[in-house]
């Protein structure tokens, strides 16, 4: 009996230190099809959730290039993403687990990102979220921001106007993918700009 205890007591030991090491692991984690990105002790930690590919040559890549130059030119911040997460379910997961890795800042940057955004941002109060578009927000640690999209559209609005009765043919047309504020608004401006001809 006597030849057993520093045996049990060596193998409790060996157990509890091996839970904390898996509790203190810092290294890359996955959740479903997302591998979850580090971050750097002592550094501004700030992650990005994209819905498309940084490769894509559009919405996706523009929100990569302010991540590199954040990267460049930021002091003692380090930044990471999350490419084609898809919106609903995943991202929530996803957001979350970027939480719990210890990210200060997280940027999900698709209007469908918004309620799992919203929703997180409720769970972690000290972490600060920002989602691009949208209109949810609280006062403590979520807000929205949106570039004056709408802008560059009543521009474009005044040239197609100009355009089409230039042709004698005054009729133009809007794709609107999606039903949200955002492309009623940039619809709105072209519409807009184009009455302006």
């Amino acid at each position: 009996m006597r030849t057993r205890k520093p045996q049990l007591l060596f193998s409790i030991i060996v157990i509890i230190a091996l839970l904390l090491a898996a509790c203190g692991q810092q290294g890359p984690t996955k959740v479903g099809n997302y591998e979850i990105p580090t971050v750097e002790r002592g550094k501004f930690n700030v992650a990005f959730v994209y819905v498309g590919p940084i490769g894509d040559g559009g919405w996706t890549y523009a929100h990569n290039q302010g991540r590199l130059y954040l990267e460049k030119n930021g002091t003692n911040v380090h930044t990471a993403y999350i490419e084609s997460v898809a919106e609903g379910a995943d991202s929530e997961q996803v957001i979350r687990a970027l939480a719990r890795k210890g990210f200060n800042l997280i940027i999900t940057t698709s209007f469908g990102f918004m309620d799992p955004t919203e929703t997180v941002a409720k769970e972690f109060p000290k972490v600060k979220f920002v989602h691009i578009s949208g209109f949810k927000k609280n006062d403590t640690n979520f807000g929205n921001v949106f570039g004056a999209m709408e802008s560059m559209k009543y521009l474009a609005g005044m040239i197609a106007g100009a355009r089409a009765k230039a042709d004698g043919n005054p009729r133009l047309g809007y794709i609107a993918p999606f039903p949200i504020p955002e492309v009623i608004r940039l619809g709105n401006a072209i519409m807009l700009g184009a009455k302006q001809t």
